[in-house]
């Protein structure tokens, strides 16, 4: 039987307490819990369009600064978009959908059982539990992994019946439930004055104490209070009151995809060229969060991803800002694996009765693609995470900005645009005379390779000074 329901079966059927179900037992590499690396691209070959001229004189650049209050400020806040709600055509779950408990049961041998008075049974070597999702069902194992870095399972499940307390209930019917910020999975106790019959508490006592049994009796109750919710549609009309995602939730969605898939491969993920364009480095998502709100991106917007590796920035900005994201990664492995992904986290979503945008990811050159020619000239935001391409791959880049519609923004972590550059009969030509350069900081935390902040470009595509240049001639 497959692990998560449609919204009509989830209605109608109590998750079970403890279930037991047979699947064939696959033992592989442990997942990790840390974001994924985005491996950026290899150099295709030349253009048919032809090179650049060479560049002198100066450039018309400007710097805007970035404080670290905004920074935190573009983190902590959604993105406007509304509605929110998928849709109930999309409530449908393929098999390409994982759940907790498969993850776990697939790297058995990496897990022990977090409650000694509990049992697994059948297949399964560790009890189970269901949790009732917004328009679904989850299965979690009730195991904690051998080695701490790796994916926990019972610390998904108790973050994400916090998750849905704090954001998907409404704050009139949260009293039953707790609050959720005096509750932590950890052994230490709470201070909080609230009830003691409160579900969180329960949950928090029966935590730290190591008893199972308690802890099921818990999340059974969870379960039929939150399932009474969804059934008199105050989830969905709650959602529906809300003008965004808050970070928490997309970035509880966006992990939960990432540890499913790419989590257990990752290690497949660090093969890659020494000293070439293909130098494995991840944007992270607090600098996708501050991109996003500092492009405006929302809805209507069209992002492209050149590099997207396994898909991160492609699920986490159709999932924060609704917008439409297409991405392209040249590399067999990460690009198979975005393709999973993105299909896991599009499912998720409507498990949490939350909307995607539309999400695509080729696997090719993208200085070779149809299907980028095709979608650039309709492009608002170009993303390049090309800190180590080579000078002639950022020139081979740069011709694909010709196709760019005036005020389409590139974000770059090397800038395009040298110092010097100003249009002239020798630069008339180059694709860099319809750019205008911005300079923004990042901090730390925000890419993979380093945990030191820098600098960041967004190039505008503006004619308005290379017409004037040639009305003048």
């Amino acid at each position: 039987m497959n692990s998560f329901w449609n919204k009509k079966n989830s209605f109608n059927k109590k998750p079970a307490s403890v279930s037991v179900k047979t699947e064939t037992r696959k033992f592989q590499a442990p997942a990790t819990s840390n974001p994924p690396t985005k491996k950026q691209k290899t150099a295709g070959d030349s253009l048919e369009r032809g090179s650049s001229n060479s560049l002198e004189g100066s450039s018309s650049n400007s710097t805007s600064s970035t404080t670290r209050s905004t920074w935190l400020r573009d983190n902590h806040t959604p993105i406007t978009r509304n509605p929110i709600t998928a849709s109930k055509e999309s409530n449908t779950f393929d098999k390409a959908t994982k759940s907790s408990r498969q993850l776990v049961n697939e790297q058995a041998m990496q897990y022990t059982s977090y409650f000694d008075d509990l049992n697994g049974s059948g297949s399964d070597p560790f009890p189970t539990i269901q949790l009732q999702l917004p328009a679904g069902i989850e299965e979690y194992a009730l195991a904690v992994p051998k080695n701490r870095d790796n994916y926990s399972p019972i610390h998904d499940l108790v973050d994400t019946i916090k998750i849905l307390i704090a954001w998907f209930i409404p704050p009139q019917s949260r009293g039953l439930f707790g609050n959720t910020e005096t509750y932590h999975s950890s052994t230490q106790s709470s201070t909080s004055s609230e009830t003691s019959t409160s579900i969180l508490r329960l949950l928090q006592r029966s935590f730290n104490r190591r008893q199972g049994k308690l802890f099921i009796d818990a999340i059974d109750q969870f379960n039929r209070e939150f399932q009474q919710l969804v059934q008199t549609d105050q989830i969905t009309k709650h959602l529906e009151s809300l003008q965004g995602i808050h970070p928490q939730v997309w970035t509880h969605i966006t992990t939960q995809s990432y540890q499913r898939i790419v989590g257990p491969r990752v290690a497949d993920l660090r093969h890659y060229e020494p000293f070439s364009s293909n130098i494995y480095g991840e944007i992270m998502p607090p600098f996708v969060a501050h991109l996003a709100h500092r492009m405006h991106i929302g809805p209507q917007t069209l992002v492209v991803d050149l590099g997207a590796g396994v898909g991160n920035v492609v699920l986490q900005l159709s999932l924060a800002a609704g917008c439409k994201s297409f991405g392209v990664e040249v590399m067999d492995k990460p690009a198979d694996l975005a393709q999973v992904q993105l299909s896991e986290g599009r499912a998720r979503s409507a498990m949490y009765s939350l909307d995607c945008g539309e999400m695509y990811l080729e696997k090719e050159d993208f200085c070779h693609s149809s299907t980028l020619s095709r979608k650039l000239p309709d492009a608002d935001v170009v993303l390049i995470n090309n800190y180590a391409f080579s000078a002639q791959l950022n020139e081979q880049l740069s011709l694909l900005f010709l196709d760019l519609k005036d005020g389409a923004k590139i974000v770059s972590l090397k800038p395009f645009l040298p110092a010097n550059f100003r249009i002239s009969d020798a630069t008339v030509n180059s694709p860099l005379a319809i750019l205008q350069m911005q300079k923004g900081d990042y901090f730390p935390g925000s890419v993979s390779w380093t945990d030191k902040g820098d600098h960041y470009y967004i190039h505008t595509v503006d004619r308005t000074a290379l017409n004037r240049y040639l009305q003048g001639k």
